[in-house]
């Protein structure tokens, strides 16, 4: 990550999410913290006994990031940029299988007239509680669970109504991700698929014309 960025000759972040505390998602942010201005960390709070969650809480500290905790019904500006965040909420799931997972940060963006939908690792217990509160229609749906099959149900896929659908997977992950059930929801949805297993950078720009993707 820390690479990619520099070749992009980023230097400075504005906002730094980190979905939930898996190792998968949360596990080179220490070092992006500790290389780049990063002006705030958007966290769920979620607590988790790990090495790799508590270098994360100490990079914060040590660079004083402002430090966000992340609830359902709040709102974040950041220029022209629009975040609203619809999971998770107060007092967290705690009726979930996979809790770590079902308390992911979901956040909706929205940016002139095109929105993104992102939603960590969250469940089916997660969406089900989504489709009953939120307006989650979404122009580019970022898939959850990297293509799980515990993850993107019809139910859901019909309330965002994605043209676009980005799942961040590894080539050689040993889970068998994307999962062929969720890439047929996807395809029924009618959703444009774009992987990182496939397409290792996938690029999108949106202009007053729309939104268009570069793989």
């Amino acid at each position: 990550m820390k690479e990619h960025l520099i070749k992009r000759k980023v230097n400075k972040l504005d906002l730094v999410v980190a979905s939930h505390a898996d190792a998968d998602h949360i596990g080179g942010l220490s070092m992006v913290l500790r290389s780049f201005n990063v002006r705030a960390v958007l966290d769920n709070g979620y607590p988790k006994n790990s090495y790799y969650y508590k270098d994360f809480l100490s990079a914060i500290k040590e660079k004083n990031i402002r430090y966000i905790l992340a609830r359902r019904g709040d709102n974040l500006k950041i220029g022209t940029l629009a975040f609203k965040i619809l999971n998770p909420p107060e007092g967290y799931i705690s009726s979930s299988n996979s809790p770590d997972n079902d308390n992911s940060i979901v956040l909706k963006l929205g940016y002139k007239n095109t929105s993104f939908l992102f939603t960590g690792d969250a469940g089916f217990e997660a969406e089900d509680q989504l489709v009953k509160r939120q307006d989650l229609q979404s122009t580019v749906l970022k898939v959850a669970h990297h293509g799980s099959a515990s993850s993107t149900s019809n139910e859901f896929l019909k309330y965002v109504r994605p043209t676009v659908g980005v799942i961040s997977v590894g080539k050689t992950n040993t889970y068998g991700h994307p999962k062929p059930i969720v890439l047929n929801r996807l395809t029924n949805a009618r959703a444009k698929i774009y992987r990182t297993d496939i397409s290792s950078s996938i690029k999108m720009v949106v202009t007053e014309k729309g939104l268009q993707v570069y793989d």
